[in-house]
């Protein structure tokens, strides 16, 4: 009897049709309030579900929604796409968009190259995969002693994601190398 669960011949899960093929192609981004009163933010890589940045604020600000990214980018390389929620957490207002403003978050997108994408409005998968680790955050912080640093060290390098090669119990780090697109021409070690 084998130790890990199998695979073999079970159908496709549905969310793995609806991801990119290479890393850096979409990062997921999205604000999470913690128990104790603080906001997390979180850049998910699509294709490998690894988390690339996260930071804590008081409150759910576009500035730190933008530091994280830079973070981020100086780590892994500047992403093709960044998927967010449509509000005021990264969208210029309703008003202010209809007269051609954009958010800060907008305009350092913008600044950096990145396109941005905003969910639709019910389109419950859209966000789904942050969703999932943010649902890992809230049950195993506390395993962590409220060290979020630490439990996305154990999300990214520790834990096997059932999304990825489940046989061979990948970690999204190890995706995540493994997606990389072959000839990437961004200096940056972006991709698409």
């Amino acid at each position: 009897m084998s130790a890990r669960p199998s695979r073999a011949g079970a159908a496709q899960r549905p969310w793995v049709r609806r991801e990119r093929a290479h890393s850096n192609s979409v990062w997921h981004v999205g604000w999470k309030r913690l128990d104790d009163g603080r906001w997390l933010v979180a850049y998910e890589d699509d294709a490998s579900r690894l988390i690339v940045g996260h930071g804590v604020y008081a409150e759910p600000e576009q500035a730190g929604a933008v530091r994280v990214l830079r973070r981020a980018i100086k780590k892994y390389g500047r992403p093709a796409g960044i998927l967010s929620a449509r509000g005021e957490r990264f969208c210029a207002p309703e008003e202010a968009a209809g007269r051609g403003e954009a958010s800060r978050f907008e305009q350092a997108l913008a600044e950096m190259g990145i396109r941005h994408m905003i969910s639709g409005a019910g389109q419950p998968l859209t966000g789904a995969k942050l969703r999932r680790f943010y649902g890992e955050v809230q049950g195993k912080l506390p395993h962590f002693d409220g060290d979020i640093d630490g439990l996305v060290r154990w999300w990214n390098t520790v834990k096997p994601h059932a999304s990825l090669n489940w046989d061979e119990l990948e970690t999204p780090e190890q995706a995540y190398r493994r997606k990389k697109a072959p000839a990437d021409p961004d200096p940056e070690g972006g991709g698409a």
